[in-house]
């Protein structure tokens, strides 16, 4: 098999009565790999729950909600700081992997994750309880849990994607089929796509920006069903994604999204999948990674026991939840910790040259902005001049995420020509790169002005 970062590793066959932490082990390459020699026999985790065993460079845990995953280096050593399996992030539900944009590494627990920022030798923390949202379905209707945080390397929802949820109404797939979902806060749509047929190569879904680094994704929805449900913003059959950003609609906390489609994946196989994510998960976004969350103000029933109330948590595989009537007084929004990002930052400078021989004058202004490869304006500034220029203008941008596939665009609203008020202009795409700083040169000529020759 083959590690994040590329080292192969030959697979050791390990015993049929193998308990999970010795066949992982053996699936990592055993004393041959990267964990090295047993530092001493299997034991009990904390509280009995679970199973660890420790190696020469790292550790193997395992429950019976999460798998049996590695945990090595720095990112065990914070862990274990914060109480390891016995703390708020409990047990791994996936090995150590490459950051979304493989300038970090990132370790995934049920409570959180620990991400390794290489520029800052240190580990941060983005807590579930970062980001708290609700159920994404009506008030009242009972949900079940099919994956949650996922338990296995053959879950659909392994490694990147172990913070994923799929859902059907009630233990019934058939019957979720057209079944409305709802949003789970405010936020803007920025992608639709729901003219796929079942099975096809993009699966159909909407994604909504609840802040920055983080957008709900609602997967496998009804062919047709957004664009039959919601009005487009730009006229009949117009998508999100082809508006300007500040036209895109925003839908609210409840609202209705789409309906439950087929997932193609077997006759009958319908159930909602809802991600939040660095990026919005469509393939203009890639690489994007799922993002710790949280669930406010629901019930939920295991086994068919009596219902619980749940102020914020994280469902697991097996529940049945409900979302429950709030306050009026309870926040729409998503609730967000801004202090805490899964995203890596860098900046840009360079300078900003007139085409034309374009005068700025006293007052006029320069709108520089970095937009994302979904159309998203991810961060920017506006210069207001004091002195009269013919340039070059120079400018710099600190804290720009580093998705793949960026642009910069600047405008400038002022006197420039005899002829002309504004210029413009807008890069190629470029990659950023985390804790670097890169140089974007952009060129501003006059547009047209209506009306006059």
């Amino acid at each position: 098999m083959a590690l994040a970062g590329g080292m192969a590793l030959a697979t050791i066959a390990s015993p049929a009565c193998a308990s999970p932490i010795t066949d992982k082990y053996g699936r990592l390459g055993g004393p041959m790999g990267m964990l090295g020699a047993s530092q001493g026999p299997e034991t009990a985790a904390a509280g009995g729950y679970g199973r660890r065993q420790k190696f020469a460079h790292g550790s193997i845990y395992w429950s019976p909600d999460t798998g049996a995953h590695e945990v090595h280096g720095l990112i065990l050593q914070r862990w274990l700081q914060l109480g390891g399996e016995a703390g708020y992030l409990g047990y791994p539900v996936s090995d150590e992997l490459d950051s979304y944009d493989r300038a970090g590494r990132v370790s995934k627990f049920k409570g959180g994750e620990l991400i390794y920022r290489p520029a800052a030798n240190a580990i941060s923390e983005v807590k579930a309880g970062d980001l708290l949202v609700d159920l994404p379905f009506p008030v009242g209707e009972p949900w079940y849990v099919i994956q949650a945080n996922a338990v296995s390397e053959n879950d659909s929802h392994r490694g990147p994607y172990a913070y994923c949820y799929d859902f059907d109404w009630n233990r019934n797939q058939p019957a979720t089929r057209g079944r409305a979902f709802t949003a789970s806060g405010d936020g803007k749509i920025v992608w639709v796509d729901d003219n796929g047929a079942p099975g096809g190569a993009l699966v159909n879904g909407v994604a909504q920006r609840l802040g920055p680094g983080r957008y709900a994704s609602y997967l496998n929805i009804m062919q047709g069903s957004y664009a039959q449900m919601h009005a487009s913003a730009g006229g009949p059959g117009v998508q999100p994604q082809n508006l300007p950003w500040a036209a895109r609609p925003t839908l609210n906390d409840g609202e209705v999204v789409a309906k439950a489609g087929d997932v193609g994946a077997t006759v009958g196989a319908y159930h909602v999948h809802y991600c939040v994510t660095t990026g919005p998960d469509r393939p203009i976004a890639t690489p994007f990674d799922s993002v710790p969350v949280s669930f406010r103000n629901y019930s939920m029933s295991r086994n068919g026991g009596p219902w619980v109330y749940v102020a914020s948590g994280t469902p697991r595989a097996g529940d049945v939840v409900r979302r429950e009537p709030k306050s009026p007084l309870a926040p729409a929004a998503p609730t967000i910790n801004d202090n805490s990002t899964p995203l890596n930052f860098g900046s840009i400078s360079g300078t900003i040259t007139a085409a034309d021989g374009g005068h700025a004058a006293v007052g006029g202004k320069f709108t520089i902005a970095v937009i994302s490869p979904w159309g998203e304006p991810i961060t920017g500034e506006v210069v207001v001049l004091s002195a009269a220029s013919q340039g070059p203008w120079g400018y710099k941008l600190d804290h720009v995420a580093d998705y793949r596939g960026n642009r910069l665009v600047v405008s400038y609203d002022g006197a420039w020509t005899a002829l002309a008020s504004f210029a413009s202009g807008q890069s190629p795409t470029f990659d950023l790169k985390a804790d670097q700083t890169m140089t974007v040169n952009i060129t501003i000529k006059a547009g047209r002005i209506p009306g006059l020759n």
